[in-house]
């Protein structure tokens, strides 16, 4: 797997992307991930010495939200589109992706994406940061509640705000 990520002119992560050849998910795995995605965040703050950057609780909801609402539409921002076609990745970049799946990656990544070609060869996970939800789906505002929070304690963690 190849973590793709690219900073601004600020050192600010502007796209966090990967993409890999294989994907083999069974139900354990996913039910593993749900478990360490439930690290509340005291748990968090004295493992790290950090808060957490989600608000657990409602992270998890969105969560929730987004695997009921499955597959569903978003648009790519201008930045990951960007990023992913001067990657050369093996997916055809076009700007409306549908997402087959969602997980979290934790600090590193928050809620992340899963684009799965029709193809089916290669795949794009891209954190919801990234994307952009289209305002008639019934957790859009949830979407972009999660991504000022997210975009503002990222900048707060580098020094820039």
């Amino acid at each position: 797997m190849a973590w793709l990520q690219a900073y601004t002119s600020q050192g600010a992560p502007e796209v966090s992307v990967a993409t890999t050849q294989a994907i083999s998910t069974t139900e354990e795995n996913r039910r593993k991930a749900e478990e360490r995605s439930g690290i509340i965040s005291d748990e968090w703050s004295r493992m790290f010495g950090k808060p957490m950057l989600d608000k657990p609780e409602k992270t998890r909801r969105l969560l929730a939200a987004l695997k009921a609402a499955l597959p569903f539409e978003v648009d790519l921002t201008a930045a990951a589109a960007a990023t992913l076609a001067a990657q050369q990745v093996a997916v055809a970049v076009k700007p409306r992706q549908i997402i087959s799946d969602v997980s979290y990656a934790g600090d590193e990544g928050g809620i992340i994406c899963h684009v799965l070609p029709e193809e089916g060869r290669d795949a794009i996970f891209i954190s919801l940061t990234h994307v952009r939800a289209h305002r008639s789906l019934p957790f859009a505002s949830a979407v972009i509640d999660y991504q000022k929070h997210r975009v503002k304690k990222l900048n707060k963690q580098q020094g820039m705000v």
